[in-house]
This record gives C-alpha cells, structure tokens and sequence, in this order.
C-alpha cells in the first residue's frame, strides 16, 4: 500500500484493519507518530515512513516480528523504541536525517542487519557493540560528526559499500586496507589530501568517490592496479594531472573529472575500451584528444565549461547518447555534433554573450532521437523551424533567454512533457500549449505573465496546464 505524498497528518484508521499488509509506504506526508495500532498489521514485512515530521513511534512496532526493511529518513527522531532488538528478521534499517546523537545501542543486536544508515545526525561516535553486526554488507555514516575514522569499522568484515562522507576526514587510515571485501567506498565531501599507495589492496573495489576533497591533487599511480574498478568519482578536487597508470583500469566504466584543473588527458586514453561515462566539465581543456573517439563504448560525453574551441572530427563515429557542451568557446556550432543520431540529450546552453552563432542550427533536425535538449542562458529570441522535427523531444529548456512568447516551433512537438522558459520576457501563454497531450511540466516564473492569471501561475504546472485545457 502507497500512500506518499496525500497531505496525511495521521494513519487513516482503516489502514490497520488490513491485517495481511505486507508493505506499507507513507513518505512525503505529515505524520508526526506513528500509532499504538501499528501493531496490528502482524504480517508487514516493508515500513517506510520517509519525508515526514516524525518525532514519536510507538513501542507496539517491535511487535512487528516479520519486518525486514524499516526505514525513518528525513524525520525528527532522536530515539527509537525500546525492545528494537526484537526486530530479529530486520535487514535493513535507515534513520538518516534525524535528531539522533548515537546510534541507538540495541540496534547492535539486531544480528541479520544488512543494511544500516545512520548518515545526517549529530553522531560523534560508532558504538563498540557495532561490530556484532557480523552481516553487515551497506553502512552510511555520510553526514555524522566523527572528528577521525571509526575503528570499528575495521572490524566488520562483511561490510562492502562504506558511506563517509563528514566533512571532517583528512586521510584514509591504513588500517581500512584490512576490509578487502569493500565494493564501494563513499568519502566525499570529506579534508582528504591524499589518498594512500595501499590502494591496490582493495582487489574488490567497484566504486571509489572521492568527490570534493578539494585539498586532494594527487592520486597515486596505483589507483591502476583496482582490477574491478567501474566507477571512479574525483570531481571537485585540486587534480592538475592524472597518472598514466589510471589509464590501466580495464573494466572502468565511468569517469567523473568534474570540477578540477585539468588541461589534458594522455592519448593514453584509448585503453579504457569500457567506459561509458566520461565528464570532464568546468576544467580548462582547449581541445580534446582525438583518441576519445576510440571509446566504442562511450555514452555520455560531458565537457562543458572549458576552453574548447573545436571537437574532434572523429567524434561522429561515436553512438554518444548524452553529450554536454555548454559554456564554451566555439567559433561555430560544431558540425560534428549534427551526425551523432544516436543523441538523446544534448546540452548546449550558455552563449550569452557570443554573437558568432546560433547555438541552435537549422540542421538540429538530423537529430530525430533527440529526448532533451537545454538550450539556456543564450540570448535566443526565436528558434530554427528545423526543431519540428524532433518528434521524440520530451524535455526542453529554454530558460534565461529572450523570447517574448512561447515559440510556434514548441506547439509542434508532440511527445513534449517538460518545458522550462525561466527568466524570458513572456507575457502570454498560448492555449495550444494546453493542447500537447503529454505535458506534465511548464515552468515559467521570473517572467511578465498576464495569460494565465498571476494566482494560476503561482500554483504551478498543474494548475497553469488545466487552466490552458
């Protein structure tokens, strides 16, 4: 039974007569208990009340023997019930995002846990019973208040994905090279400034975000020695350069570069034949290196906010699905970008400002697989009839341009659900636009409307769509 996002203040009382409820989900509410009667629903093995006011739930829950996944995020919690530990069948418990300044200490006997989110509280400390969670696989502590590494965490040897991300951590301890059954290793948005030699240790990591160090401008050249690695997250650092050894990552399949210092990538490049995300935004790149067109596999492309003033013309072999060239220093539209069909969003915003081009040519039509394309920030009065023919497009942004209406061009596009026009100067919506049967989404504020009225335009989408129909 789902019951998000109603506007409920309280349970409906009938929800508890349903004895053989299995799963109940009431996030996006307003409940702030959870009721003795919860304790009727005796079979219920999924309670998930995210999202709400929560400050009190009943004790009756931990009569609820056959619950398995319970999860409380966003509330206002600071304990849980007394007897939580007879939760026995328990697997998955998230608190995130409360009031708690420990973790509760019954939680450590709760033996099947396999999943336990503590993350976005006020908590100093792990407690030392935590490690008689001897199955436990996913731990998310991102958020806490921990001034240095929790040792016990060395000491759960089932663990595999490790959330940490405190704000706080200036290294990665040695000691942590001990869980060689870690996956995933979360620690961004954390002091970091170096990341250890030992690295390579981790034979079974999949996926390492060290994303906003920003004092980290070194990764050792044994990051290539990761024989899983899939997912490798450095945005935000202070990286100047790579280690060719990265390059050796034969089963990397993303590579997020965002936000760091960067000015080239080695031809080098070539060797990471599984990538298939490759975002190298907000760098100073001038030019790209022509061996990424030998990335068969490459998906998405994001190269946004750099100095480019040019693609490789290779670049139409490519069946890129996703590619972001905003706020760079073209001198034309890059033709190259016209022969990539496979295209299914395409960034390209940000020329305010340069009067060289359209950012938005007549030839756009090649590209009929085209699902959203973001055309913002760009001084655009009017756009080219070509855009008629992508009959697939289901978002578009126009926003922080200078139409003074809703081009003709948009009432043309039949599978369109998202329209975003921020910050123009229209004044009336067409009811056409009412007529597009998909449209779920038109976001239009920070503009002179008169049609419809101002007190339809502050309820939002759905009240301006229903107005137009």
């Amino acid at each position: 039974l789902d019951l998000s996002n109603k506007g409920l203040t309280f349970i409906p009382p009938q929800v508890f007569h349903l004895v053989d409820l299995e799963k109940l989900i009431l996030s996006k509410n307003y409940l702030t208990s959870i009721p003795a009667e919860i304790g009727a629903l005796r079979k219920l093995q999924v309670l998930v009340v995210d999202n709400n006011s929560l400050s009190y739930v009943h004790q009756s829950i931990v009569t609820l023997v056959n619950l398995g996944y319970l999860s409380f995020q966003r509330n206002q919690l600071a304990k849980l019930p007394n007897g939580i530990s007879n939760l026995r069948s328990l697997h998955g418990l998230f608190i995130q995002g409360n009031s708690f300044t420990e973790v509760p200490e019954e939680v450590c006997s709760l033996l099947n846990l396999q999943w336990l989110g503590v993350g976005d509280n006020t908590i100093r400390r792990l407690p030392d019973n935590i490690v008689h969670l001897t199955r436990l696989k996913i731990l998310s502590i991102t958020g806490c208040q921990f001034d240095e590494f929790p040792l016990q965490v060395l000491q759960l040897m089932s663990l595999e994905q490790l959330f940490m991300g405190s704000r706080k951590l200036s290294s990665i301890p040695d000691k942590v090279l001990k869980q060689k059954n870690i996956q995933c290793l979360i620690l961004r948005d954390n002091k970091i400034k170096k990341i250890s030699k030992k690295i390579s240790k981790f034979e079974y990591l999949q996926t390492l975000d060290v994303s906003n160090n920003p004092d980290l401008r070194f990764i050792p050249k044994q990051i290539g020695d990761l024989p899983k690695l899939y997912n490798l997250h450095l945005e935000n650092c202070g990286l100047e350069s790579l280690p060719d050894d990265l390059y050796n990552l034969q089963t990397l399949g993303s590579l997020n570069l965002k936000g760091n210092k960067l000015s080239a990538l080695s031809s080098e490049i070539s060797k990471l034949q599984s990538l298939r995300q490759l975002f190298i935004d907000n760098n100073q790149f001038m030019d790209l290196p022509e061996e990424i067109c030998t990335l068969a596999n490459l998906e998405v492309l994001g190269c946004g906010q750099n100095l480019l003033t040019r693609l490789p013309d290779k670049l139409t072999i490519l069946n890129l699905k996703s590619l972001t060239i905003s706020c760079c220093r073209f001198e034309e539209f890059p033709r190259q970008v016209l022969s990539l069909g496979s295209l299914e969003r395409l960034y390209i915003g940000g020329w305010a400002g340069s009067n060289t081009y359209s950012p938005i040519p007549e030839g756009i039509a090649h590209l009929q697989n085209l699902r959203l394309l973001a055309v913002d920030h760009s001084e655009l009065a009017s756009l080219p009839q070509g855009i008629v023919y992508l009959q697939m497009l289901q978002e578009l942004d126009l926003s922080m341009n200078l139409f003074t209406a809703v081009p003709p061009e948009v009432l043309s596009l039949p599978n369109l659900v998202s329209l975003f026009m921020v910050g123009n100067q229209i004044t009336r919506l067409p009811v056409e636009l009412g007529r597009l049967p998909g449209l779920e989404d038109v976001v239009v504020f920070d503009n002179p409307l008169e049609y419809p009225p101002e007190d339809i335009c502050k309820e939002g989408s759905d009240a301006i769509i229903k107005f137009l129909r």
